[in-house]
């Protein structure tokens, strides 16, 4: 299951704004800070001046006590729009002249006081003082302007580096990576054969590189693999938790389904009793190397049932849900094995047992006698007839007359008797006494006798039954 991931878009865009808006701010605080030093020097410097001239201007009219050139020297200090207020005091602080603008009161106010001296002979005589207020008003407007229009060509810059620098990392670094994830899932998805059709020299245009070398093994790999798969004559089916997710041309043939049928099955459906089967596979794959060859019922997909050896196990141990089955269709081997019994243990013509398997079940017999003491018999039947005995007979007439011997021979005999072939036409019947008592037996033994006699003496095509 893929995890919930964030854009690398995303996280690239936001790390750099941050990273282009940090400079500007730093960049506009050290500016601001730079301006307004600009000011407070701008404001000492004025204020300074504007005292200093005044100072020196006004100790002649002063000390005549110039109203008018007073006024008019205070009106033009007042020419300057950052003065706010000039006033002009005797030694006994009382003010002599004065001139202010209350409207220029915005912002900032800085305020220097100078004495009014003259020069006499003897002394220097103190005339008053001159005291300039001014506001720094204007600076700050002027101040705020060059904070908006640094403020937007900062930004400007920023943007523009922004979308250059956005721009490259899309063309070189996300463009190629959302192309190298697309190649990815199609890897993915078992999809080889298109190529990665990245240039670029860089380490992605490397990883795009050892990618698509990557994708060409695969490629090779699962064409093998295929090729393997698909012409051994097992059938093989992958399962991912309890569904088949594939299965080879083998699989599918054996199944009686086409590849959509097979993979839309659960595993459990393809067993002829699923619950029971299920079970067993739960069981063989604790063991530490899954079922090695157990022989079991599969169902095809007309209903049908085949017996198949069946091989389990895991693909990973950490997941038990991934598995790897190998299924052989052992129908005709378990078909062969039983012909071969047959012919091992019976006679081919009348298909009763031969002398291997009545002298087999003969020892078995005596070991139950032994064991319980039971009384065991033995009848030995052989036909004499003078045509058989020269092979005056044709072989198929004679197979027929055996044939018939065995039929009319096994309607005399129960469920728990075994009635044998020896060899030509030599016959054996071996059976357990149901009694205990040595007359009983015999009469036993003679009813039985006479039923086999008669059976062999009707004309062929009677019929007779027997009590």
């Amino acid at each position: 299951m893929i995890k919930k991931t964030t854009s690398l878009g995303l996280y690239i865009a936001c790390a750099m704004l941050v990273a282009m808006s940090l400079p500007v701010v730093v960049a506009l605080t050290i500016l601001n800070g730079t301006r307004e030093q600009q000011i407070s020097q701008e404001m000492t410097a004025l204020v300074d001046e504007k005292s200093q001239t005044l100072a020196h201007s006004l100790v002649l009219p002063v000390w005549s006590l110039d109203q008018n050139d007073m006024m008019a020297l205070l009106q033009g200090s007042m020419l300057d729009t950052q003065v706010v207020s000039v006033e002009v005091r005797d030694p006994e602080e009382r003010v002599l002249v004065r001139k202010e603008e209350p409207l220029r009161r915005a912002g900032s106010l800085l305020t220097r006081t100078l004495p009014l001296t003259m020069q006499q002979p003897e002394r220097l005589v103190t005339l008053g003082s001159v005291q300039v207020v001014v506001s720094d008003a204007q600076l700050q407007r002027k101040l705020a302007a060059d904070k908006r229009f640094q403020t937007r060509v900062l930004l400007a810059q920023a943007v523009v580096a922004l979308l250059i620098i956005g721009l490259l990392v899309y063309r070189r670094i996300l463009a190629p990576i959302s192309k190298l994830t697309v190649a990815a899932g199609r890897i993915e998805r078992g999809q080889f054969d298109t190529r990665i059709a990245l240039t670029q020299k860089d380490e992605i245009g490397l990883l795009a590189h050892r990618m698509e070398a990557m994708q060409t093994s695969l490629k090779t790999l699962f064409d093998e693999q295929a090729a393997i798969l698909g012409n051994i004559p097992a059938g093989v089916l992958f399962l991912r938790d309890g569904r088949i997710a594939f299965a080879n041309d083998a699989a599918q043939s054996m199944l009686a389904l086409n590849g959509a049928g097979v993979t839309s099955l659960g595993s459990a459906q393809i067993f002829q009793d699923a619950q029971q089967q299920s079970v067993y596979i739960n069981q063989t794959l604790l063991r530490p190397h899954g079922g090695a060859g157990e022989i079991v019922m599969l169902k095809r997909a007309d209903g049908r049932s085949f017996p198949a050896e069946l091989h389990t196990s895991l693909i990973d141990g950490t997941r038990p849900g991934d598995q790897i089955w190998v299924i052989i269709d052992v129908s005709e081997r378990l078909e062969a094995e039983s012909r071969i019994d047959r012919l091992a243990f019976y006679d081919p013509v009348t298909e009763l047992p031969n002398k291997k398997l009545f002298l087999d079940r003969l020892r078995r017999g005596l070991g139950r006698q032994q064991a319980h003491g039971l009384p065991l018999v033995v009848f030995y039947m052989e036909m004499h007839r003078a045509d058989l005995s020269h092979g005056l007979v044709k072989a198929d007439d004679a197979d027929r007359l055996f044939k018939e011997c065995a039929r009319r021979l096994g309607a005399c005999v129960a469920a728990d008797q075994t009635l044998a072939r020896l060899d030509g036409e030599r016959f054996a019947l071996g059976c357990d006494l149901p009694m205990s008592e040595l007359a009983d037996g015999i009469r036993f033994c003679e009813a039985l006798a006479n039923r086999l006699i008669a059976a062999l003496a009707e004309p062929h095509g009677a019929t007779v039954s027997f009590p």
